[in-house]
């Protein structure tokens, strides 16, 4: 690819696709995809009817829904003018990212080929960092709503359970992963963003990506419609996870679901093709990714030499099933595997498995390829092989796709950005994917969000890759490992008889349950520091307490509000918000009897006065360690406030500040000198903070709270002491991640926040 434009011609002039203003004297590279048949070219030349609708000037307004549904508002939307960022693929990664996108107010559209959100679909697990991060969209409670527990896994081995495992509890608020199918996942999402910002369904022709911040890029598509009325209401089509992935199939019209059928030519063009514009584009558009096609990014790893069926059937077999919680059930007997997971009474999400019919990989991940439809009497049978008398009744829906394990070359390049299975593709162990994919769309969306609303450097979202592509690595090669073996496990051989003897050993030693139980809810993942170049992560600098890039823990702390005295909250449900999040924690000295007031109220009025933030002296007395430590904490906290803003003058950004008091360990919360409770003890420390921080940010807001139970202490692991540390800070990212911490006063630590602050804002 050389420094002028690259084009890439698939047999259609460029002409035909993108104008010649967009391209020109712009340093962009530009690719034709996805070439339209000759039939579909007549089409377009033939059809004269354009369907328009005029977009209003409140981009996101919930007034656009009025009037007509949004199926029908999606349909006759047309793309017009310039967004912020165009995103490629309606599937979980794709949504997640337009939600969250939408929250911080930015211009953007999603690109889907299909015409409609699928009623059914193939993802099915959400794993605890997954739902923290859907609680941060305020969408988790529908989503759990939609499902049920998951709490174990089990092994069969020639019809014998060798393993029945039980998840250990993990440290979140969503301690096992929960079984919610992906429809009911991105239709809860969809509702997040104004329908008009949802396009479809359309054809992505060509995509220009400029290679400097200030060029953009194009993105060509063309208008589709239905070409055919449908056979019935109980006609369907299963989606893959981020949108294009593999091919979906849909039931016929045979009676039970006897026969998968495909519904390739169903949308045909409805109007000519139109060009529109953007400051980036992310590609969330699945494993045949054209995003990915038209950066030129290579596609690297491995294909295994078979493919997974995919299908919600309703069964009689002999496995067992729980009525309010379930499991994933693993079996292998006669060289078959099959996995099950019981969605209700007798439906049974199924996978099993059936040789590749190709020997190319690269023909897998073409647009244009369409795995064979399966019949209902191949799957019982192949699923009869490891569960004698299975009996299926009906095919709800089914689909097939090949197993890969790839990661792509680069998840961004110039302007183009990749997330979802379009960045990665691994083996359905304990179904990583979905979560995978959506962790990438928080990671990028926060950064896109500042970037294109001027109040960060476009050197930010060159941390996207940084951070996500090693852990998307780690997760692609682990859950590749002894996965072909697993497959192919014959009677008699050594795969087989280790699962039998030797993984239920393994299983039975309690920190291998627990190591494996935290490494699946994707709560330990961590972002990289460097030494040699400026990272979003900072160093370590508080020995044994969470370290920078980890993910920030939850903990319940009572809250002072206006209207009412306190009531118990988590940091998690703070931390819920477009926001930078400032947690400072100060540790309360012992009580000395006689005395029992005065705990906090007595210690901190050096802060009372704004212009002791600013004199530089502290005060020296053995006895207002306290009082020290407020006072740099406050200074701390106006530092970071006049950087990056408060909530109430940056709604979409800024930084909050929380303070909490601890004792270091469960205790009832402390009295001031005139014996009153909580309420007046954290009023006065909010009116102390509103006048130190006040005087630079008038509309300066402050949460107050008590460590009732001594969570903070514990889940930080804050190693605080009342005369030698009594307090520490932590710096939260507005996706939860931990990105600088350290204690009061230490000045190193101090550098280097205000450093990357600097650096990227």
């Amino acid at each position: 690819m050389g420094d002028k434009t690259s084009t890439v011609l698939y047999g259609v002039p460029p002409s035909v696709f993108v104008s010649s203003d967009l391209i020109k004297g712009s340093n962009l590279t530009h690719h034709i995809l996805s070439p339209p048949s000759k039939a579909q070219q007549d089409m377009t030349e033939s059809t004269t009817t354009e369907h328009e609708t005029e977009q209003t000037d409140n981009h996101h307004t919930e007034g656009a829904t009025n009037g007509a549904t949004q199926q029908d508002s999606q349909q006759d939307h047309q793309p017009q003018g310039q967004y912020d960022v165009v995103i490629v693929g309606a599937g979980p990664s794709g949504l997640t990212l337009a939600a969250d996108l939408a929250r911080r107010g930015v211009r953007f559209c999603v690109l889907d080929k299909d015409d409609r959100e699928m009623p059914i679909s193939r993802g099915v697990c959400c794993h605890a960092r997954t739902l923290e991060l859907f609680e941060s969209l305020g969408v988790v409670d529908e989503m759990m709503a939609k499902g049920m527990e998951i709490t174990g896994e089990r092994l069969f081995v020639d019809g014998s359970v060798a393993l029945d495992w039980s998840y250990d509890r993990v440290d979140s608020p969503y301690p096992f992963p929960f079984l919610v199918p992906q429809c009911d996942i991105e239709t809860i999402l969809a509702s997040k963003i104004p329908p008009q910002d949802i396009i479809r369904p359309v054809r992505v022709d060509a995509i220009s990506i400029g290679t400097l911040p200030d060029e953009g890029v194009g993105v060509t598509l063309t208008p589709l419609r239905s070409s055919t009325k449908g056979k019935g209401k109980d006609r369907q089509r299963a989606k893959g996870e981020d949108g294009e992935n593999g091919a979906p199939t849909e039931v016929g019209g045979d009676e039970g679901g006897q026969r998968i059928e495909r519904r390739d030519d169903a949308l045909v063009p409805s109007g000519p093709s139109r060009t529109i514009t953007a400051k980036y584009i992310v590609g969330a558009d699945g494993a045949q990714s054209v995003v990915r096609k038209a950066m030129g990014v290579g596609f690297h790893g491995t294909t295994l030499p078979f493919e997974l069926i995919d299908c919600d059937v309703r069964m009689q077999w002999g496995v067992p099933r729980e009525k309010t919680r379930t499991k994933f059930n693993l079996l292998t007997a006669e060289g078959r595997m099959v996995l099950g997971v019981a969605l209700s009474d007798d439906r049974w999400r199924l996978v099993t498995t059936r040789p590749l019919p190709t020997s190319n990989p690269y023909e897998l991940l073409d647009p244009a390829y369409r795995p064979l439809p399966f019949t209902k009497e191949e799957l019982e049978k192949a699923v009869c092989q490891a569960v004698p008398g299975t009996e299926i009744y009906e095919i709800m829906w089914g689909d097939a796709f090949s197993i890969n394990s790839r990661v792509a070359e680069s998840f961004q390049l110039g302007n183009g950005f990749l997330c979802g299975d379009a960045a990665h593709l691994s083996p359905p162990i304990a179904y990583q994917g979905l979560n995978v994919g959506v962790q990438d769309a928080m990671n990028l969306s926060w950064k896109l969000a500042r970037v294109v609303r001027g109040t960060a450097y476009s050197s930010l979202l060159e941390t996207y890759q940084a951070e996500r592509k090693p852990i998307d690595e780690i997760i692609v090669r682990n859950t590749s490992r002894g996965y072909k073996e697993l497959v192919e496990a014959k009677p008699q051989g050594l795969t087989h008889w280790l699962l039998k003897n030797v993984l239920p050993r393994i299983f039975g030693l309690k920190s291998v349950g627990r190591h494996l139980s935290k490494a699946i809810s994707m709560t330990s993942q961590k972002y990289p520091h460097s030494e040699t170049h400026m990272t979003l992560t900072g160093p370590a600098m508080m020995p044994k307490a969470v370290e920078p890039g980890s993910r920030a823990p939850d903990a319940r702390i009572g809250l002072l509000r206006e209207n009412r005295v306190s009531f118990q909250g988590r940091l998690h449900q703070l931390y819920a918000s477009p926001h930078f999040t400032l947690l400072l924690t100060a540790r309360i000295p012992d009580p000395k009897p006689p005395s029992n007031n005065g705990l906090i109220c007595g210690c901190c009025d050096i802060c009372m006065d704004g212009a002791n933030m600013y004199s530089g002296t502290y005060p020296q007395a053995a006895d207002s360690a306290m009082g020290r430590c407020l006072l740099q904490m406050v200074r701390l906290a106006d530092d970071v406030v006049r950087r990056l803003g408060c909530p109430k003058s940056e709604p979409k950004g800024g930084a909050r500040v929380i303070v909490v008091f601890t004792a270091g360990k469960p205790a009832i919360v402390p009295t001031n000198a005139s014996g009153e409770g909580l309420a007046e003890v954290l009023k006065d420390v909010k009116a102390k903070f509103q006048v130190s921080i006040g005087c630079r940010c008038p509309t300066f807001d402050l949460e107050v709270g008590w460590d009732m139970d001594g969570e903070v202490m514990d889940k930080y692991r804050v190693p605080l002491k009342p005369k030698t540390h009594p307090g520490a800070w932590f710096f939260i990212r507005p996706d939860g991640y931990i990105s600088h911490h350290g204690f009061a006063g230490d000045h190193v630590a101090e550098r280097h926040l205000t450093d990357c602050l600097t650096h990227y804002f």
